[in-house]
């Protein structure tokens, strides 16, 4: 497992400290800036204001940031990609734009830095939450391929590139 750290910087009382596991790195990739996993990734690390928060004694509204880091690299690493968002009262909206990748991503943690390889892709088919199917793309020699046969091969560097809304 990798391991992400928390700190929350609370302005005039101090900071908060804590480490979690990850299996999956889940990544935001709503927000129009998000192009690309590069994108994604800087986005999930930067210092972001938390509103509405309030000191448990004095409940006077507070200053307080995240920021969150990868503190331990996983030996296999698996992104996950949050394509629906809660964008008003009706319920989960899926989030259909393109996300670039290339097929090497080099990260960084406390301690050291790793590139991994792509290997598969899966892409979810369909504009709703509640509907669509799956397909995997696996990697086979250079090319990622539909199925085991390597009938279809996708382009690098698109995650979107095979969406049928």
């Amino acid at each position: 497992a990798g391991r992400t750290r928390t700190v929350v910087h609370k302005r005039g009382v101090g900071k908060n400290v804590s480490f979690h596991p990850f299996y999956t790195l889940s990544l935001d990739v709503a927000d129009p800036s998000v192009r690309s996993i590069e994108d994604a990734l800087r986005r999930f690390t930067s210092r972001q204001s938390i509103e509405g928060y309030r000191g448990r004694q004095s409940r006077r509204a507070l200053e307080v940031n995240q920021e969150e880091s990868l503190d331990k690299l996983p030996p296999c690493l698996i992104m996950h990609l949050k394509r629906f968002a809660f964008w008003d009262d009706s319920g989960p909206a899926k989030v259909c734009k393109h996300v670039s990748f290339g097929d090497r991503i080099v990260l960084r943690d406390s301690q050291l830095r790793k590139t991994y390889r792509l290997r598969a892709v899966i892409v979810h088919h369909g504009a709703k939450h509640s509907g669509g199917h799956y397909s995997v793309y696996v990697r086979h020699d250079t090319a990622l391929c539909d199925g085991g046969d390597c009938d279809e091969e996708v382009k690098e560097g698109g995650g979107d590139d095979h969406q049928s809304d």
